[in-house]
């Protein structure tokens, strides 16, 4: 079908937005290496980039930042941040996802049912917990409390 024609039938329809259904783009991700007083890994934390954007925002980075400090950690800025999934997995202890959609296109086996938000999950030897993303939290800040929550329970914090 061509162009207008569709344009045409979708018009009398009342539909003013239409795209073609297919596989979703794949969600991007910044990692980040968390890290006690002393240097030593503790964990991998994912946070899940806003689709249509390349990076973290300035909001979420600041929110980012303050999760971090509240969980008696720090962000490794030396750290290797552009490692593939399966190698972020090998060389971490524990694995934050904050992005539920981030996590179902990593994990596409793990079941939300089955591990809902802020269970900590063990997939070989690595703890994985998956929580809001920073989006959320910043769009609705009551989630904050409960992400502390699923971070601190989930034994991700050091406090």
């Amino acid at each position: 079908m061509d162009t207008a024609l569709r344009s045409y039938y979708l018009q009398a329809m009342g539909i003013t937005a239409w795209r073609l259904r297919g596989a979703k783009d794949p969600l991007l991700y910044e990692h980040v290496l968390l890290v006690d007083e002393n240097g030593a890994l503790q964990a991998s934390l994912l946070a899940e980039i806003r689709a249509g954007s390349d990076s973290l925002d300035e909001k979420q980075r600041h929110l980012l930042r303050a999760i971090v400090f509240a969980m008696g950690l720090s962000i490794d800025e030396k750290g290797e941040g552009d490692l593939d999934f399966e190698t972020i997995m090998a060389r971490s202890p524990s694995t934050i996802i904050m992005g539920v959609e981030l996590s179902s296109q990593l994990l596409p086996d793990l079941d939300v049912q089955d591990n809902p938000l802020g269970q900590a999950t063990r997939i070989g030897s690595t703890q994985i917990i998956v929580t809001h993303s920073l989006a959320q939290l910043l769009q609705q800040p009551l989630l904050k409390a409960q992400t502390w929550q699923h971070l601190k329970h989930g034994g991700a914090s050091q406090g």
